[in-house]
């Protein structure tokens, strides 16, 4: 980050409030980036405590290790998320310190820091495959358009093709911005560039944008339209794109088409019923595996499960005391948790299979949802945007909060509780359905989740009774994978043992109340051998899928027991590829201990 440019946001100058924020950060486990003078790279680092009486903050060793000499002799701007908004630090000077034989790294706590909030108003997403091209008048009289990606009366935010940070970044004077509408109608208005960002994996430019000068007219239009969009979102999501009833007329294709400036003629070949819905033109058949961009700073997969964990707590303890919920904190553990499953998606799984007898929901929420976000980023790839995806994300963080209010909630591990403690369950849940609802600028996959995860396609789930005909495709599959979570969780000598395959026979023997092409599609997603399962090797000893191929054939075994003698022995790698000799006979009957994971 160049010197020169200055920090956006409020300026804050009290010792106590910087303290408290940095204190918040460290709890939630909130990764750090930092962005080195005269330099394009990027690392990531996390506060592990926070000296106040020395004044000082000890950080984690930053990643990747090998960017570490642009540490030396600079100076640094840190940044983070806090509540959903960006904290900025700048002018930091990172020193290296042995800490018990690790390398951490210490920095005086700064005197000011700069804070930059969201808008305040609700901001509208716009839906996948709703194009509103969005035109800024450029150098020379030339019209750059892009896309909008989300509207509020506020503001907004727009995409752009390319690198176009220097031509956004400085501008200070208000330009005026032409919406145009699937209909061929358009929408004027002036704004001020608030902010540029440049997405290097994508390749495109994010221009947050405050609106100015608004007459009343106008403000009455982006209240309508900004309802409209929410309205048109919601629909979409619920009939899963494929029915144009109650799309509003204004995103209603036309006989003509605006696109960047120019207007083009569908072909007279294509029925009205395609223009008039055109999420049905492009079936979500495409697959895509993550990739993650050399020119952003990987963080530490270990932090962002940890960020889950402690969102959840947070989310539980407001929920039992009556007060607000802390979703923001819950939103930033949803993008870092994205972040490293992009990152390392395999690992993250890995991390996600052992469980803990006192904090089982804990455990269950994140390997949920994470599991949730993987097979429908896997399989349906690029039609399945970040945005739905973090949304997904923070709704399998929440699904099972209602538990929390029951006794033992937290330790329950059951798929179906009895019939004396199904409606307290019920009517909690309706009341956290409620209340999530009632959350401003909230996805709406997120309450989808919450809503209808608990559901049965025979009408005999919670809290609706919602049956086959009431649930979307991501619902269905949603349900299927809850359960397949809860039932491959096996308690065996006193520990939990992860037994996926067990679950899935369980779940083909209920095909009345789960979903079975959701359950194949789940299976092709984890393969034969799923991550984290156990298998007998040829000669007796049992093994740990810890890697799969792009084949999903296990790659990568952690030998961890010898079935011959009944024992555990030393945890012993094998790289299936490197080795001969050996082959997989069949999932063992039983399963080893979940501390074979950690080791």
């Amino acid at each position: 980050m160049s010197d020169k440019q200055v920090p956006e946001g409020e300026l804050i100058k009290s010792a106590k409030t910087i303290q408290q924020m940095l204190s918040r950060l460290s709890e939630r486990a909130t990764p750090i980036s930092i962005h080195p003078d005269g330099s394009s790279c990027t690392l990531t680092t996390y506060i592990a405590s926070l000296d106040v009486h020395q004044g000082l903050i000890r950080l984690d060793a930053p990643l990747p290790q090998q960017r570490h000499n642009l540490l030396q002799a600079r100076q640094l701007t840190l940044t983070a998320r806090y509540n959903g908004c960006l904290l900025t630090l700048p002018g930091i000077a990172m020193t290296p310190a042995d800490t018990q034989g690790e390398l951490t790294f210490t920095a005086v706590i700064p005197d000011i820091i700069y804070y930059l909030q969201r808008r305040r108003s609700y901001r509208a997403p716009i839906r996948p495959l709703l194009d509103i091209f969005a035109s800024l008048p450029f150098a020379d009289e030339v019209t750059v358009t892009g896309r909008l990606k989300d509207l509020s009366v506020d503001g907004c935010r727009i995409e752009l093709s390319g690198h176009r940070l220097e031509d956004f970044r400085d501008l200070s004077e208000a330009l005026p911005l032409l919406l145009s509408f699937p209909d061929t109608s358009c929408f004027s208005v002036d704004l001020s560039i608030v902010r540029a960002d440049y997405e290097s994996a994508r390749d495109c430019t994010h221009l947050g944008c405050c609106f100015t000068s608004l007459r009343a007219s106008q403000k009455q239009y982006l209240s309508r339209l900004v309802t409209d969009l929410q309205r048109d979102y919601i629909n979409h999501m619920r009939n899963e794109g494929s029915n144009a009833a109650g799309t509003p007329a204004l995103f209603v294709p036309a006989e003509h088409r605006v696109v960047a400036g120019n207007t083009q003629r569908p072909s007279t070949e294509t029925s009205a019923a395609q223009q008039a819905s055109p999420a049905d033109t492009s079936p979500l058949t495409q697959k895509s595996t993550f990739a993650v961009s050399d020119a952003v700073a990987p963080i530490n997969i270990r932090r962002a499960h940890q960020s889950g964990i402690t969102a959840i707590k947070s989310l539980i303890t407001r929920l039992r005391s009556g007060q607000a919920l802390p979703i923001e904190q819950a939103k930033d553990a949803s993008q870092q948790l994205l972040q490293a499953l992009r990152q390392d998606s395999q690992g993250l799984v890995i991390l996600c299979i052992p469980r803990d007898s006192q904090t089982f929901l804990f455990q269950h929420s994140i390997s949920f949802a994470i599991s949730l976000a993987d097979t429908l980023a896997t399989q349906y790839g690029d039609q399945i945007k970040d945005e739905m995806l973090e949304g997904l994300i923070l709704g399998g963080l929440c699904h099972e909060l209602s538990r929390a209010l029951l006794p033992d909630g937290i330790q329950s591990a059951v798929l179906e509780f009895d019939k004396a403690t199904r409606p307290a369950l019920s009517v909690a849940h309706k009341q956290l359905v409620n209340l999530l609802n009632a959350l401003p600028d909230l996805a709406n996959e997120t309450l989808y989740i919450v809503r209808d995860c608990h559901e049965r396609l025979d009408g005999s789930g919670l809290p609706n009774g919602h049956n086959d005909q009431a649930l979307n495709r991501v619902s269905k599959l949603a349900g299927v994978i809850y359960a397949h979570e809860k039932l491959s969780q096996c308690w065996h000598n006193c520990d939990w043992h992860y037994h996926p395959l067990r679950a899935y026979k369980q779940l083909a023997d209920m095909p009345d109340q789960f979903h079975q092409p959701s359950m194949r599609l789940l299976l092709k997603q984890q393969g034969k051998y799923p991550l984290g399962s156990s298998v007998l090797l040829n000669d007796a000893t049992v093994a740990l899928v810890m890697r799969q191929d792009a084949h999903k054939h296990p790659s990568h075994l952690r030998i961890v027991y010898n079935a011959k003698f009944n024992s555990l022995v030393p945890p012993r790698d094998l790289l299936l590829a490197e080795t001969s000799g050996w082959r997989l006979n069949a999932p063992p009957i039983h399963c080893v201990m979940k501390s074979a994971v950690n080791c």
